[in-house]
């Protein structure tokens, strides 16, 4: 999120393309650090499955590095349980 909506906002939806274009603008030297990490996600149930999967966060297209192609959103979920 980049700006705190005045009223809503309770949808986990955002525009992924939009915000690594603002960072683009806001914070080029960060953007591309970004767009250069491969980072880890990992799902897992124990004793099930573990899925690990490792690329960019940012990926650009390329033969046009202007061009993005994928935005990973990286979700933490926290269970709360109820006392």
């Amino acid at each position: 999120m980049i700006r705190k909506p005045q009223e809503g906002g309770h949808s986990l939806l955002v525009d992924g393309f939009y915000c690594a274009e603002e960072l683009k603008r806001t914070n080029p030297r960060d953007f591309e650090t970004i767009t250069q990490l491969d980072v880890e996600s990992r799902i897992f149930e124990n004793g099930k499955w573990d899925l690990r999967y490792t690329d960019k966060i940012i990926k650009k297209n390329a033969l046009n590095e202007e061009q993005l192609v994928q935005i990973r959103l990286l979700f933490i979920f926290y269970l709360f349980k109820e006392s």
